[in-house]
């Protein structure tokens, strides 16, 4: 019996399939993950601004928290290896949470 290579074992799980209109499956798979960031994100943003409206002493802290969060959640990578297409919705999400918090 022929053991299998580890390798052949990754290369079996990174490839895409074509679904039935010819579309690339990762084209789709990498929208519905920018739409799910995006709602963890605003969710996330939502939330630091409730707590800070009950505790405005701790302002720079929920603030520094919340960015550190977001970056480390929707940054570079957040949708896979080598995906940088969460980059312009991390800046525009780290822009939201700024203006809500000035």
């Amino acid at each position: 019996m022929k053991k299998k290579h580890k390798n052949d074992e990754i290369k079996e799980n990174q490839t895409f399939q074509l679904i039935p209109n010819g579309e690339i499956q990762s084209k789709s798979y990498i929208e519905e993950k920018l739409e799910e960031l995006s709602l963890i994100s605003d969710e996330l943003i939502k939330f630091a601004h409730w707590f800070w409206r009950r505790n405005p002493e701790n302002k720079d802290l929920f603030l520094k928290e919340t960015e550190a969060y977001l970056i480390q959640r929707v940054g570079h990578g957040s949708i896979g290896p080598a995906t940088a297409a969460a980059e312009p919705l991390l800046d525009k999400k780290l822009k939201e949470l700024n203006s809500i918090f000035e």
